[in-house]
């Protein structure tokens, strides 16, 4: 049997609820990455290196399968104050005064919120969508690969963008803050990835079978979303062998 040629069936399943995108706001990225030259970097994430099981060789892995994730990219800028107050304390630690802290406060933040709920693969946090990446989707241009509907909406994404910039803005110590936060743009992407799923089971995966996954970027080649077994579990196998060769 063919392991490495084995599918390991849909990566995701219905979405949990419809959402409307407007085509003017989806967008996906050019894939340039052939799968040969995915295959071979996943390869190497699973087996090499001393993070990785030694028997990670007889792991059952999946083909390199093209996937289409949906990513919300988020633009959001912040304007307002804050104020809040610093204890002055003397050598001996008590308490002599108190010092107005705060003021004036912008900031921006271009964030990515993954838009599938409950899917295992997230590249939201290593992947960088710059607007000149954005190529205009087109319904049926492209019917290669297997493409993951969104069901985060576009307010839902907002949301989750603002408040990670506000909780940035404002020190938690504030006593007063009144911000005004602005979504600029936001648009649906979605990124190409080359996925390789992999099932492990031995010596770090302990009782139980491991299900992992190296995801790639299909436009730079480089690793955006993996799971693997347990790293310590990993060198505790390692250093196990070793002492019985010993």
């Amino acid at each position: 049997m063919n392991l490495e040629r084995r599918s390991f069936g849909p990566i995701a399943g219905p979405p949990s609820k419809r959402v409307t995108v407007l085509d003017g706001e989806r967008f996906v990225m050019r894939a340039t990455v052939s799968a040969e030259d995915a295959e071979r970097t996943a390869r190497q994430r699973i087996q090499e290196g001393v993070l990785r099981p030694a028997d990670s060789h007889r792991a059952e892995i999946e083909a390199a399968r093209l996937v289409w994730i949906p990513l919300w990219r988020v633009e959001v800028e912040v304007d307002g104050l804050h104020l809040g107050l610093r204890a002055l304390r003397d050598t001996s630690g008590a308490v002599r005064g108190v010092l107005p802290t705060g003021g004036p406060v912008h900031d921006a933040e271009v964030g990515l919120v993954l838009g599938r709920r409950l899917l295992p693969i997230d590249p939201s946090g290593r992947v960088r969508v710059e607007p000149h990446d954005l190529v205009p989707w087109v319904h049926g241009a492209s019917s290669e690969g297997e493409w993951i509907d969104a069901d985060v909406a576009r307010d839902e994404a907002e949301h989750e963008v603002a408040r990670a910039l506000r909780k940035r803005a404002v020190p938690s110590k504030a006593l007063y803050s009144n911000l005004e936060v602005r979504v600029r743009s936001a648009a649906l992407v979605h990124l190409p990835c080359w996925l390789r799923r992999y099932r492990y089971e031995g010596d770090a995966s302990g009782s139980r079978v491991e299900e992992c996954h190296v995801a790639i970027h299909a436009g730079t080649g480089e690793v955006v979303s993996e799971r693997h077994p347990p790293a310590w579990r990993a060198v505790a196998g390692r250093l196990r062998g070793l002492l019985r060769r010993g």
